[in-house]
């Protein structure tokens, strides 16, 4: 199945313009326009599940310990933080290998912090 990724509100939205403008095909959903900017990680994490969409946050202090306690009850979609240091085109690359080379079935249940 084809990847598809949601970005949080925190998320920087020049790596999702980035992304779009390189790859138009690559369907990111931004948290703004799914109209729950200020819903809680959990909240988010769920709706991530629902839609299997890979959640792209810079969320490293919170977003952790809500995604173990999510997927010790349930089965969730990849969380990835990107850190703030990243440089914006490191980002848009990484995420553009995920989406070109991998399937969303390799995802499941997985948070990971690049770099």
């Amino acid at each position: 199945m084809t990847i598809k990724f949601l970005a949080d509100h925190c998320f920087d939205h020049n790596i999702v313009d980035g992304i779009i403008r390189r790859d138009p095909h690559i369907d990111i959903l931004i948290a703004e326009k799914a109209g729950f900017k200020d819903w809680s990680d959990p909240m988010v994490l769920g709706f991530a599940a629902r839609e299997n969409r890979l959640l792209l946050t810079h969320d490293k202090r919170t977003m952790p310990d809500h995604f173990a306690a999510f997927t010790a009850t349930q089965e969730s979609a990849v969380v990835l933080i990107v850190k703030w240091t990243c440089p914006i085109g490191m980002a848009i690359e990484y995420i553009r290998l995920i989406a070109g080379e991998t399937q969303a079935e390799e995802w499941r249940n997985r948070l990971d912090i690049f770099p």
